[in-house]
């Protein structure tokens, strides 16, 4: 049983990694469509999006493949099939009851609102006070990142 449990977390986050990786790209491509510049932004990656994608691709391959040992002659076994293999199909049947019990919809690119809070965020980065960093990590953290 511990196994089966293993590849069924396991098959979960491959797809919830997939998932952000597909948020990624769709928050992309609102900000290409809609003549955002990603240099205004505060945080970005240079290889993006190629790497959302490679992402994308290696999980959704990883989450299909995890199981493979159970199509080979003479392994067949249920109770790993299931473990291996049920996240695929209840998570897109997840997302669209979702869709329908709450009726939300999915924006097309240009539809996004990229400018929704940005009032609050704005504030918040005004009245922002850092604190110091406590320990040796948060030091050498705060030199990494600065």
């Amino acid at each position: 049983m511990h196994t089966g449990f293993v590849s069924l977390v396991t098959a979960s986050q491959l797809i919830n990694f997939a998932v952000i990786c597909v948020t990624y790209l769709r928050s992309h491509g609102a900000l290409r469509v809609q003549g955002v510049d990603r240099r205004t932004l505060p945080y970005r990656a240079t290889i993006q999006p190629y790497a959302a994608w490679y992402a994308l691709i290696a999980c959704s391959a990883m989450a299909f493949i995890g199981g493979y040992a159970v199509f080979l002659p003479g392994r067949w076994d249920v109770p790993t099939f299931l473990f291996s293999y049920t996240m695929i199909g209840v998570c897109p049947i997840l997302y669209v009851a979702w869709k329908l019990l709450k009726r939300t919809c999915v924006y097309r690119s240009d539809e996004v609102d990229l400018q929704k809070n940005m009032d609050e965020i704005a504030e918040y980065e005004k009245n922002y006070v850092p604190t110091p960093p406590k320990n040796l990590f948060e030091r050498m953290l705060d030199r990494l990142f600065v």
